[in-house]
C-alpha cells in the first residue's frame, strides 16, 4: 500500500492521522505540491486531477481522503472509527460530505486559501476589490458554518461528532478546522470546537502536524480577516 500525499495538504493529514493512531503500514511518498510535483506526468497517470492524497493497493487506487480511510478502515477492520451499522455509518458519511461542501469550500477557499496563497487569489491581486469581497463572503460563510458546527453538531453533549467515540467525522473534520490556524482564526467564540479539537488530538499528532505548525509559524506577526 502507498499514499501519495504532503503533509502540509489538509486532504493528506486526515489520512496521515488515522495511519499513525492505528500504526497502519503504508509507504508514504511526498508530492511536493508546492514545487509543482502533481504535474508531472508521472504523477498525471496516476491520478488524472492531480490532487493530492492518492492511495495506492497494488493496481487499485482511489483519490478521496474520506473514502481512502473508509477503504483503510475496512481493511484493517477499525470498527470503532467505522461501524458496520448501517446508519451510523451513513452519519459518518454524511458529516464528511459536509465538511468537505460546506465548511471547507467557505474556510478554505473563500476564506484562508485566498488570503495566503496568490494563485488562489481572484481579481489580479491578493488585494484586489474581487479577493476582498470573496474573502469578506467567506468570512461570513465560515462563520456560519463555525455556528453549526458549534451549536448542532457538536451541541448534544458528546465528546465526538457521532457520539462518545471518534470516527472518520472526526479526523476529516479537525483538520479543516485546524486549517484556519494558518490565519490566526480564534476558537474562543466556538468553546465546544475548541474542546472537540483538543479531543481530536491522539498518538501521533505531533509528528503528523510538523509541517502544519511550521507554516502556521510563519505566518506570526501577520494580520488576517477571521470570524468572529
Amino acid at each position: 500500500m502507498k499514499l501519495y500525499m504532503h503533509p502540509l495538504s489538509n486532504s493528506s493529514r486526515p489520512v496521515l492521522q488515522l495511519i499513525a493512531e492505528h500504526a497502519i503500514e503504508v509507504d508514504t511518498i511526498t508530492i511536493d505540491i508546492l514545487a509543482g510535483d502533481q504535474y508531472e506526468q508521472a504523477f498525471g497517470e496516476i491520478n488524472p486531477s492531480r490532487k493530492v492524497p492518492v492511495f495506492v493497493d497494488n493496481d487499485f487506487v482511489l483519490t478521496e481522503s474520506a473514502v481512502i480511510m473508509g477503504y483503510l478502515a475496512d481493511v484493517h477492520e477499525l470498527r470503532d472509527v467505522y461501524p458496520d451499522e448501517r446508519r451510523t455509518r451513513a452519519r459518518i458519511d454524511e458529516l464528511m460530505s459536509w465538511f468537505n461542501t460546506q465548511f471547507y469550500q467557505a474556510a478554505g477557499y473563500r476564506l484562508v486559501y485566498p488570503q495566503l496563497f496568490p494563485h488562489v487569489a481572484i481579481g489580479g491581486s491578493m488585494d484586489s476589490a474581487a479577493n476582498r469581497a470573496l474573502i469578506e463572503h467567506g468570512r461570513q460563510e465560515t462563520a456560519k458554518w463555525f455556528g453549526v458546527l458549534e451549536n448542532s453538531l457538536l451541541g448534544h453533549g458528546q465528546d465526538f461528532l457521532c457520539g462518545d467515540t471518534k470516527t472518520l467525522a472526526d479526523y476529516l473534520g479537525a483538520e479543516h478546522v485546524a486549517m484556519t490556524e494558518w490565519i490566526g482564526q480564534s476558537l474562543g467564540a466556538y468553546p465546544r470546537v475548541g474542546a472537540w479539537m483538543k479531543r481530536c488530538r491522539g498518538n501521533g499528532w505531533d509528528q503528523v502536524h510538523a509541517a502544519h505548525d511550521s507554516f502556521l509559524s510563519s505566518q506570526h506577526g501577520k494580520t488576517f480577516v477571521t470570524c468572529p
